[in-house]
């Protein structure tokens, strides 16, 4: 007697759902490659492929702007997250079709745009509404030194941010703010802005916000007191703060006084110490940070990142935690450097940095 054996198609006894997460787990290449399959994987496969996008260079911009815009009906939708990265010229063609391509993406939620060669389509991708976009970082730097006119055109980043009151995360990288931008008559409303990354000197143009976390670099500002004193506004002493901040070691005692005064509910500080060839030896850092620590009264989560300040050769070890914890109860998780430990039952024991980040809440953690 013979086994008569029937073969179904997959559709038919495995669900579609977890065919859908297989192809989420494989990477671009492999979710391509099998979305030229079968019409199954292809109808399930095209969404998860242009749900986040990558580009890195011409021959990828060239490609995404043909797919959308020979059908932009069916793919232009799909696309929920872009990332470019553009750290060459692009060609004349990419440059007169990518700022229409990306005008057509309604559906976006993220977009991250970095390189200098995006320059010259910034005004008509900033010029643009993406109606649901939440998140987004500007990252376009400007390469005045091979073309001095565009230092001089006007900046399209103020009415961008006004015309995205949706968004609740924003990045602004640190080489966008010249002399040009903010204005000094800017104001931006954010009213859901939640987590902000940028220069210290935007905060204060920032007129309405409900911030909860910031990552504030004042490396290059000198009005300490005008950008701490906007935060009263922007939050709110009922929810758990989160701030990181990046600053010189000559600046280190003013950043301390500064956060003192006018962030006192914070539950989570980092502290990025930076230095130079102008700083002066013999700071206080460790008396300062030890200030710091016992100031903030509902302080949990505290780290210390020392990039390369040079001058005391101060050292940290599970000693110096301990004796953190002792000066703050609070206190439930320390990381310096490059180690990390969390208290448990009055007993401080390493943890991973990852973990670290995870459990003090800070999502701007590159360096």
């Amino acid at each position: 007697m013979k086994l008569q054996l029937s073969c179904k198609p997959i559709s038919d006894w495995f669900p579609n759902e977890v065919i859908t997460r297989i192809i989420e787990a494989a990477p671009p290449s492999g979710q391509a490659a099998l979305c030229s399959t079968s019409g199954m994987f292809y109808a399930l496969g095209v969404p998860v492929l242009y749900r986040g996008v990558k580009l890195d260079g011409n021959s990828t911009i060239d490609s995404f702007c043909s797919t959308i815009l020979e059908n932009p009906v069916k793919f232009a939708e799909l696309v929920r997250s872009l990332t470019v990265t553009a750290s060459t010229w692009l060609h004349h063609r990419n440059l007169s079709r990518f700022p229409g391509c990306c005008r057509l993406l309604l559906k976006i939620e993220s977009m991250w745009l970095y390189g200098p060669y995006l320059l010259t389509v910034r005004h008509q991708l900033l010029d643009a509404i993406f109606p649901h976009l939440v998140r987004c970082t500007l990252s376009l730097q400007s390469i005045g030194v091979l073309n001095p006119a565009w230092q001089l055109e006007e900046n399209p980043h103020t009415s961008f941010l006004i015309r995205h009151p949706g968004l609740k995360t924003l990045w602004i990288v640190r080489d966008l703010v010249s002399g040009t931008w903010p204005s000094t008559s800017a104001r931006i409303p954010m009213p859901n802005l939640q987590c902000l990354r940028a220069p210290a000197t935007v905060l204060s143009y920032i007129t309405e916000a409900q911030l909860k976390e910031v990552r504030l670099d004042f490396k290059d500002s000198i009005g300490f007191e005008a950008t701490f004193t906007t935060f009263g506004s922007l939050t709110r002493t009922d929810v758990p703060f989160v701030a990181s901040l990046d600053f010189w070691a000559d600046d280190c005692t003013k950043t301390v006084d500064s956060a003192l005064k006018h962030m006192p509910h914070l539950n989570t500080l980092q502290l990025m110490l930076h230095h130079s060839l102008m700083d002066t030896p013999g700071h206080p850092i460790i008396a300062s940070l030890e200030r710091c620590i016992a100031g903030f009264t509902g302080l949990a989560y505290f780290s210390f990142r020392n990039a390369g300040y040079v001058h005391d050769s101060f050292t940290f070890d599970y000693s110096t935690v301990k004796a953190w914890g002792d000066i703050r109860p609070t206190l439930q998780a320390c990381r310096i450097d490059d180690r990390a430990w969390r208290r448990v039952n009055e007993v401080w024991e390493a943890l991973s940095i990852d973990d670290f980040f995870v459990l003090a809440g800070i999502s701007f953690t590159e360096e």
